[in-house]
């Protein structure tokens, strides 16, 4: 009973704490504790938490420790080279195998290893196809899952381009409801690129009618811009292309097209009361694209010169021109791209043309050997009015390799037009009717010749130098010899120039026998002979003045010999008549001169050449 007792009372004291007390009751509570201290109970009690105490501490003391500091560090293992690389796959084999789904990883590890032995260029014909069908018939059904991925997509286009055309019609069925969300993906877009290139005539139609009414957005997308433009310009045909620039119109055109209908300025005529709304809904367009940076593809240049060519907008298009002047070097390889670039020069402020000139440093060349980047360079000569920055940056740059340009079909073009201008005789006349456009601009304020003369006196000591180094060679080269016409028909007088006038003297005036091959001269040259007389026939202009003339050069270096060879041959006969007939009295008294002391030799001519000289002297 005594036991019982004890054990109720020991009971009854270890429950008490337990109990809720009130901020009130504290006193009481205190009393209590110090009571229990004083009997065999409370020291229990006191010991018990104690020891609660200490296990909070060695817990805390755990957690600021950490797991890992109560395990025992490994030592540090150097691995070598072969170790590095086989732990570094094993990593990565270990990442693919978590991110993937484990069945899609398997498949694509399936796939490769047929697809290593289906690319392989010795890879026997009846094995390729075995080998692709077994291919096919592995991921058919999870192309989805597999194409997004830089190394499976692989085997997806492998079976695009090699695949039967059944295994072709499958992929593009299990596909063509993503193709503008693979044309956004890094890697499925090859995959596209593929589609567009091996696929039929009517998977190619269904590309360009999955891109309809989204073309504008998937043109901005950095990726998906170059399949547009792939589908542009490799593969669409002319009223595709049509359609493909109405989208830029606006939510209207997006939904109703005009095929038949080119360019923004026809369907303007076609519908005139839609004029600002199509212009500003292209206007913004363009804005995005140029903001964007994606003024690389020849469908954006399309639509950018469409724009300015249609901006009635000062304001705008001021804009845009400004936003363009130094992207301009990355837009002229194209048509529309060189011709929204003769824009931004006829219309550009002072500081645009400033800047579009200096854009075309280190590319000056190039541009003049390209099929539309030259008429860059021509309008850049016909609206910029600062010459001395034009004859720095471009004609300088220009001359640095004139042999480069002059022997091209496209750069010989700069410099007969840089030389002669706007002579028909040398430019085609479809050209001048595009440069004509640019006239009467409102930046532009020097007048053209003497634009033009600023401009030959820049370029005319490195051609001078080239002349007198290559000139002689050129002489019986027909091409050549119109160029050579050009450059000296409009060169400047200088000394230099009747050193070069001298060269080509001296070779007129070389002895020869008539009708000979052996013995090539320029006099009965067909197209050295025009250059001889075009010249020559220039001297009235000089004469009048005031400059040296080529006639007196020529006829002072002629010796007897070289007369006597001239006067044995029509084209020769008809030199001396081309002098007379610049009517200059001094050229003419030094054709009576020459041809006095030969008067016998020139009435046993039968030749036309011969009868004419010889009626013009008796006058």
């Amino acid at each position: 009973m005594k036991k019982t007792k004890k054990r109720s009372i020991e009971n009854s004291e270890n429950e008490a704490p337990k109990t809720k007390v009130s901020k009130k009751s504290k006193p009481a509570l205190k009393e209590q504790n110090k009571f229990s201290k004083d009997n065999k109970g409370g020291k229990k009690e006191f010991k018990k938490k104690s020891n609660l105490d200490q296990k909070i501490k060695d817990k805390k003391a755990g957690f600021k420790k950490g797991p890992k500091d109560k395990e025992e560090k490994k030592p540090f293992e150097k691995l070598d080279k072969q170790e590095t690389r086989e732990k570094q796959k094993k990593d990565r084999s270990d990442r693919k195998t978590k991110k993937l789904n484990q069945d899609v990883f398997v498949l694509g590890t399936q796939a490769k290893k047929i697809w290593e032995d289906v690319r392989k260029e010795d890879c026997p014909e009846e094995k390729k196809v075995k080998l692709a069908k077994d291919l096919h018939k592995l991921v058919k059904g999870n192309i989805k899952k597999i194409i997004f991925a830089h190394d499976t997509v692989r085997v997806v286009e492998c079976l695009m381009a090699l695949g039967t055309q059944e295994i072709k019609d499958a992929l593009f069925d299990e596909l063509k409801e993503d193709i503008n969300e693979m044309s956004k993906s890094k890697y499925a877009s090859f995959f596209v690129q593929k589609l567009l290139r091996y696929g039929t005539k009517e998977q190619k139609s269904a590309v360009m009618k999955a891109m309809e009414g989204k073309l504008a957005k998937l043109m901005k997308h950095k990726i998906a811009g170059v399949i547009v433009e792939l589908a542009y310009n490799d593969y669409a045909n002319a009223e595709q292309q049509n359609v493909m620039l109405q989208e830029f119109l606006g939510p209207e055109y997006r939904m109703f097209k005009e095929p038949e209908l080119k360019t923004v300025e026809e369907i303007i005529k076609k519908n005139p009361e839609k004029k600002d709304e199509l212009i500003k809904n292209l206007w913004a367009n363009v804005d995005t694209l140029i903001t964007k940076g994606c003024y690389n593809h020849s469908l954006v240049h399309t639509v950018i010169h469409n724009y300015l060519a249609n901006e009635t907008d000062m304001k705008r298009r001021a804009g845009v021109i400004e936003s363009l002047r130094e992207a301009l070097p990355h837009m002229i390889h194209s048509r529309d791209g060189a011709m929204a670039a003769l824009h931004c020069i006829w219309h550009g402020t002072t500081k645009d043309r400033k800047s579009i000139v200096k854009s075309l440093k280190t590319f000056v060349v190039k541009t003049a050997c390209e099929q539309y980047g030259h008429l860059v360079l021509l309008a850049i000569f016909d609206a910029v009015d600062d010459t001395k920055l034009v004859g720095k940056a471009i004609i300088s740059e220009l001359l640095e390799l004139p042999e480069t340009v002059i022997t091209d079909k496209y750069g010989v073009r700069v410099i007969k037009y840089l030389m002669a201008g706007r002579d028909k005789t040398y430019t085609y006349p479809e050209i001048l009717t595009r440069l004509g456009m640019g006239d009467g601009n409102e930046n532009t304020k020097k007048d053209a010749n003497t634009k033009r003369k600023e401009l030959i006196e820049a370029a005319a000591p490195p051609i001078m130098e080239w002349l007198r180094a290559t000139m002689v060679t050129n002489l019986f080269d027909p091409p050549t010899t119109i160029t050579l016409t050009a450059i000296l028909n409009n060169l400047p007088a200088s000394e230099k120039l009747d050193q070069i006038w001298s060269l080509l003297a001296e070779e007129a005036s070389k002895p020869f026998i008539s009708g000979e091959s052996d013995s090539p001269n320029i006099v009965e040259n067909t197209a050295s002979q025009m250059l001889l007389k075009k010249i020559i026939l220039k001297d009235k202009e000089r004469h009048t003045a005031g400059v040296k003339t080529f006639s007196e050069i020529l006829l002072n270096t002629v010796d007897q010999d070289g007369m006597e060879a001239w006067l044995t041959c029509n084209r020769g006969a008809f030199l001396m008549i081309f002098c007379w007939e610049t009517e200059i009295g001094s050229v003419q008294e030094m054709v009576r001169e020459k041809v006095k002391c030969l008067e016998k030799t020139l009435k046993k001519q039968k030749h036309k050449g011969g009868t004419i000289l010889s009626e013009k002297l008796k006058k």
